[in-house]
């Protein structure tokens, strides 16, 4: 794997001892860079959790942060959704798309705003993060879309704050994180191993934590708890982890990859045969569903534009 990193030095060898007992969970807890979900996606959720919310004020606040809008329009508009006619303001993507739908793209957008500081440190990996998490929501929403698996949204979210928890590595120590990497692209152990190893703990831990604290909708932070895991037993959340693994697994396979290395088919997994239970007619013929996927990902180019654009 190579090196992201803007600026480089070179590296020494390190003692993953010490790396390990800086418990790197409890200084994330603490830091006040995570402390607390940017301001227009906190308020936004604040507003729904009031019974009496009005469509309009709501939409009057986003307004309000006009780089987060304009991107929450670009998102909307994007080939994802499909518009005839495209939108021009949060009202009317409320009333086009849907208040969920609306709701999930701010939250995205904002916590990826949130992480643009750290091009400065690592500018290169930050655009293929980028890159893969836009690729992940884009095909967890076809994927859900195709198996009539209907999970409000979120499976759009999750996909793409999945992998949350490796920005808040980087952000933490840069220098530990371009290590991680040089270790992990090495081969000599997988990429959690090599972040228990390395940090105390894996990104997915990490990932949940942050989510935790921002209160992010219960069923995203166990799919970012658990979509490396080789099953869910909460019932419930499991459809929805199991299509956030498989649209990662197939990010990675189309190009769209941060250096994750899949050892196993999907079609072994058993997210994937948990899936198959729920919508067989769309698992039936794995290269029929892999090329819809992949036909699904020209939107994904729109979406990360839409992310990333100034």
């Amino acid at each position: 794997m190579p090196i992201f990193f803007t600026h480089q030095n070179t590296p020494e060898k390190c003692n993953y001892q010490i790396f390990f007992a800086m418990n790197f969970l409890d200084s994330l807890q603490q830091t006040n860079e995570i402390a607390s979900l940017p301001t227009v996606a906190a308020k936004l959720l604040q507003m729904l959790e009031q019974d009496d919310s009005d469509v309009r004020r709501l939409a009057h606040y986003v307004e309000q942060d006009v780089a987060i809008s304009t991107k929450v329009v670009r998102v909307a508009n994007s080939p994802m959704f499909g518009l005839r006619i495209p939108v021009a303001s949060i009202s009317q993507a409320i009333m086009t798309i849907g208040l969920t739908r609306v709701t999930n793209i701010v939250l995205g957008v904002s916590i990826f705003s949130k992480f643009v500081y750290l091009r400065t440190l690592a500018g290169a990996f930050l655009e293929q993060f980028w890159r893969h998490s836009a690729a992940t929501a884009t095909l967890a929403r076809a994927l859900a879309s195709r198996a009539k698996l209907n999970f409000q949204e979120m499976e759009f979210l999750a996909g793409l704050v999945h992998d949350i928890g490796k920005l808040a590595m980087l952000q933490s120590d840069p220098e530990r994180f371009r290590i991680l990497l040089e270790t992990i692209g090495s081969g000599t152990m997988d990429e959690l191993e090599a972040e228990q190893q390395i940090y105390g703990a894996t990104h997915a831990e990490a990932g949940e934590l942050i989510a935790n604290v921002w209160r992010l909708p219960s069923y995203v932070q166990g799919a970012i708890r658990l979509h490396h895991e080789g099953s869910c037993s909460v019932e419930d959340v499991a459809p929805l982890v199991a299509v956030v693994r498989i649209a990662d697994y197939y990010a990675e396979e189309f190009g769209y990859g941060i250096g994750e290395r899949h050892h196993t088919p999907i079609e072994s997994h058993s997210y994937w045969h948990l899936l198959a239970q729920r919508a067989p007619e769309t698992f039936a013929d794995p290269a029929a569903l892999c090329d819809y996927l992949e036909g699904e990902l020209g939107t994904a180019s729109a979406l990360i534009t839409a992310l990333t654009s100034e």
